[in-house]
C-alpha cells in the first residue's frame, strides 16, 4: 500500500502532479528520483525546484471527508 503523493513547485506552491494512493498487492513506495523517471510532467522540470508531500495510506481519504463534512 502506498500513500497519496503531491508534487509541487517550491517557489509558487503550484501543484504539478498528484499520485493517488494504491491498495494493490505489491504496490511499492517510489523515490523522488524514480518518479522523475516515470512521469513526463516531472521530467520537464528541474528536480531542485520541485518538492513533494506523501501522506500515509488512508490519510488523504480521511482528510477529504473531514473537509467535505465541514462544507456540508
Amino acid at each position: 500500500m502506498t500513500g497519496f503523493k503531491i508534487f509541487y513547485e517550491k517557489n509558487t506552491g503550484d501543484v504539478i502532479l498528484t499520485i493517488p494512493e494504491q491498495n494493490a498487492v505489491g504496490a511499492l513506495e517510489t523515490t523522488k528520483e524514480q518518479d522523475f523517471i516515470m512521469f513526463d510532467v516531472l521530467q520537464a522540470r528541474n528536480p531542485a525546484s520541485v518538492d513533494f508531500i506523501q501522506l500515509p495510506y488512508g490519510q488523504y481519504r480521511s482528510l477529504k471527508w473531514q473537509i467535505v463534512g465541514r462544507l456540508i
